[in-house]
């Protein structure tokens, strides 16, 4: 088995025994990663880690100390990765319910059965779901910049033929597979990353300018850094737990 690294702030005791307990049952070993708390984070450690004109030029818009922070707690696990050089390892955030399938994704033959940097577990549920959201988020950037209409009208067959032929896939499929999706894929509260991939993200990630769901997306344009997807996915988010960061838009 591939090993597993939890991101955890220090004080969401709650979040860690739920994610512990998960992985207990499915007789997983794990590594705790104390998360980069954003609250606590003072000025100058701040400005050390981030780098806000960067930040505004690529994706014109700051990010908060707890977005940074969680950035931050993802770096250094990739930092961790490479130093170490572990071939592959799966990372989750604390507020992650697993499926019970996950077991057979962690080998590592399995693994090798693709090629790729990052191997995305969780994703927003594709077909009508991911067509409504995006549509919601085309609202909310229309609304303020009026001008992006035009995209939105030129993009929007396309998502509707992706969201279509995302959701036949994975009807279709019998069995769990590793699949390439043709749009990004946020989220990062459970992926598996390989050393290639971690090093990749450290070229782009450091010094900090983009949120941690948005790195490897960002990675995927500016680098030859190869995103992949399990399909169907075999983690979500637990809803009884309210992200600590604020949420998250499909920019």
């Amino acid at each position: 088995m591939i090993p597993i690294f939890i991101v955890n702030l220090e004080r969401n005791i709650e979040r860690r025994q739920a994610i512990e307990m998960q992985l207990q049952k499915l007789n997983l070993n794990y590594h705790i990663l104390p998360a980069t708390d954003g609250k606590k984070l003072t000025d100058a450690e701040f400005q050390k880690i981030y780098n806000q004109e960067l930040s505004l030029q690529q994706i014109q818009f700051p990010l908060s100390k707890n977005e940074v922070g969680c950035a931050d707690s993802h770096l250094r696990i990739y930092e961790k990765i490479v130093a170490e050089n572990i071939p592959y390892a799966l990372i989750l955030e604390d507020d992650v319910i697993l499926n019970k399938e996950i077991l057979t994704v962690l080998d590592q033959k399995f693994l090798q059965s693709k090629s790729f940097d990052w191997l995305q577990i969780d994703y927003a549920p594709v077909g009508w779901p991911f067509f409504r959201d995006w549509l919601l988020a085309s609202k909310h950037f229309i609304r303020h910049k009026p001008v992006r209409l035009f995209y939105v009208l030129a993009k929007l067959p396309i998502i509707a033929i992706l969201s279509l032929y995302e959701r036949l896939r994975e009807i279709i499929n019998t069995r769990t597979r590793i699949v390439t999706f043709y749009r990004p894929l946020y989220l990062t509260s459970a992926y598996i990353i390989t050393n290639n991939g971690a090093k990749k993200l450290l070229k782009v990630g450091r010094p900090i300018r983009f949120a941690a769901d948005m790195l490897p997306n960002k990675a995927n344009t500016q680098t030859n850094f190869k995103m992949r997807a399990i399909s169907p996915p075999l983690a979500k988010q637990d809803k009884n737990f309210i992200s600590e960061i604020s949420a998250s838009i499909k920019r």
